[in-house]
């Protein structure tokens, strides 16, 4: 739940979001500790819900190196997840080093829009 201007409405986490990180940073930019802690909540309510986190990197470095980036970017954010007491069995992860660009790795634009971790609930 969330409280705006003293009345209660239900937290919606969406369906898909990304966080994007720095070159070779494990931690994403930028967190929302409140979506965190909703969708943990979200998570223990109901134990029917999965939760898959996908990390991926831009081009650089080896593809050995840029799978377990990836791999280690989505292990974060499941971490975080679970110190805010989401349920471990309701979360997966999963490596796409730099096979799945959204974005044109020739650009500094495109290299930091493909620095992701995909988070999907279903």
């Amino acid at each position: 739940m969330v409280r705006s201007d003293s009345v209660t409405v239900p937290f919606v986490w969406p369906e898909h979001i990304v966080l994007h990180f720095d070159t070779d940073g494990e931690l994403p930019l930028e967190v929302d500790p409140t979506a965190l802690a909703h969708l943990a909540e979200r998570l223990n309510a109901d134990r029917d819900l999965r939760l898959l986190i996908t990390g991926h990197t831009d081009a650089s470095g080896t593809a050995a190196h840029n799978e377990q980036l990836a791999l280690a970017r989505a292990q974060g954010l499941r971490d975080l997840l679970l110190k805010y007491g989401a349920p471990e069995s309701s979360i997966s992860i999963n490596s796409q080093g730099s096979r799945t660009p959204i974005a044109d790795n020739s650009t500094p634009e495109g290299r930091a829009a493909n620095r992701r971790v995909a988070v999907e609930l279903h």
